[in-house]
């Protein structure tokens, strides 16, 4: 994986010293849009992670029949549990209201056979564990490629 280096300066209109990067995660990102692919960014805080992959998500998302960036999963999880963060996935992507999951698990169940078979982008910031990664978007399995 390519190393994006550090982020210069953001500033509110222009986005000064992020629209490179965008270039890479997007150039990158393109040459595989015909797989499951899961793409990490991280760092300390405040260094621009968030900024680069909404940007992203912007510049990528009409490629894609469904889309939703999730801000802040950990701390929605903490508060709404998993389910409610599941919930707003499957609405989001189907156009379903009121989307109701009892528990993470079914959740899990639904998001995996819903959109298996759907070109969709989900975009989860701020996770901080493996759980929140695998009940929002599945585990991919190196050996199940067709």
């Amino acid at each position: 994986m390519a190393k994006l280096g550090k982020v210069v300066a953001i500033e509110e209109k222009d986005q000064v010293g992020v629209d490179s990067r965008v270039q890479k995660v997007s150039a990158w990102l393109n040459l595989r849009l015909d797989e499951v692919l899961f793409v990490g960014i991280w760092g300390m805080s405040g260094i621009g992670k968030t900024t680069i992959a909404k940007a992203v998500f912007d510049r990528i998302c009409t490629q894609f029949e469904g889309a939703i960036f999730l801000h802040e999963v950990r701390e929605c999880s903490k508060r709404n549990g998993l389910e409610n963060l599941q919930e707003k996935i499957l609405s989001k992507i189907l156009c379903v209201k009121d989307m109701r999951i009892s528990n993470v698990f079914e959740g899990s169940d639904m998001i995996k056979r819903r959109l298996c078979y759907k070109k969709v982008l989900i975009v989860l910031d701020d996770i901080d564990h493996l759980d929140q990664l695998e009940a929002l978007a599945g585990k991919h399995d190196h050996n199940n490629k067709k």
